[in-house]
């Protein structure tokens, strides 16, 4: 294993489980984070993990992990004042985020302007898949530097796919959960209808994973939705935020996604309602209602 000092700032759902394989591996990773609790979990892992106070503390690491809800955190987090202008020269900055083809791209030219190598990597599946390593990771970036990371970080923290570009790491995720939001509300009509023909929902979802219809969200979040079960797991705020990017990345292609469009809205309207820190799944209550 090749020594390389980490760091690792966003240790929420999907950032934590990364952290603690990092720390499983035995690398050393300096962790940050606003909620303690998260931190704790994290440092849980091994005895490799240590906590730091101010993310500048990260400025002699040979790689920076982030992993934060919103474009405007991993930005504010690394650009302008941030981190990129006490990162050591060479190092690199691997985001797990979210965040959009456009933040992309500013964190990539950003970073190279420092003397800093870039790469996105978007992950899939669920906070569960990312503890075992079997989350899929999209992989964009300078070659070189994926090459000389790839069997020793990426194959042993997640079940990695190369991509050409950062960007178009950041692009699949969008429309993988892009893809994701529209799934959910189908599924959610769909039990709300076999309900009203008087069916059990339990029965609704068992009975369509065995037609080809089956899917992982039916499998996964269809069970979760038959139980009125939404605590949260992924929130309604996060796959609206995700839908958002999308929807306006697609705008700046000149697409015109009709049923995206609209499923945006009712994500939109979920919020406006207070149900955006439930699970995804809790969007079955807005079924029948009309965005406008």
């Amino acid at each position: 294993r090749i020594a390389m000092l980490t760091g690792f700032i966003g240790l929420g759902n999907m950032g934590r489980p990364v952290a603690r394989n990092l720390i499983r591996l035995g690398y050393t990773v300096k962790l940050f984070d606003l909620y303690q609790p998260s931190v704790d979990k994290a440092m849980e892992a091994g005895n490799t993990g240590v906590p730091v106070k101010d993310v500048r503390e990260m400025a002699d690491c040979d790689l920076v992990f982030t992993c934060l809800p919103m474009p405007d955190d991993v930005k504010n987090m690394m650009m302008g004042d941030g981190l990129y202008g006490v990162m050591k020269k060479g190092a690199v900055h691997i985001d797990l985020s979210t965040i959009g083809a456009s933040a992309t791209r500013e964190l990539e030219q950003d970073a190279g302007r420092h003397g800093l190598h870039f790469i996105q990597c978007t992950q899939g599946k669920s906070p569960a898949h990312a503890e075992r390593a079997e989350q899929t990771l999209y992989v964009g970036g300078e070659k070189e530097v994926v090459d000389r990371l790839w069997d020793e970080i990426f194959m042993r923290i997640a079940q990695p796919v190369r991509v050409v570009s950062a960007e178009a790491a950041s692009a699949i995720k969008l429309i993988s959960n892009m893809m994701s939001g529209v799934i959910c509300l189908a599924i959610a009509e769909s039990i709300r209808l076999g309900e009203a023909a008087g069916m059990d929902a339990r029965d609704v979802v068992e009975l369509c994973r065995s037609t080809g219809c089956n899917s992982f969200h039916l499998e996964t979040n269809g069970p979760f939705m038959a139980a009125k079960d939404f605590h949260t797991r992924f929130a309604v705020d996060l796959e609206r935020k995700d839908m958002r990017l999308a929807c306006e990345m697609a705008r700046d292609k000149g697409l015109d996604l009709v049923i995206s469009e609209k499923v945006l809205a009712i994500f939109n309207l979920a919020h406006e309602e207070g149900i955006g820190q439930e699970d995804v799944t809790a969007i079955y209550k807005m079924v029948g209602r009309d965005p406008g």
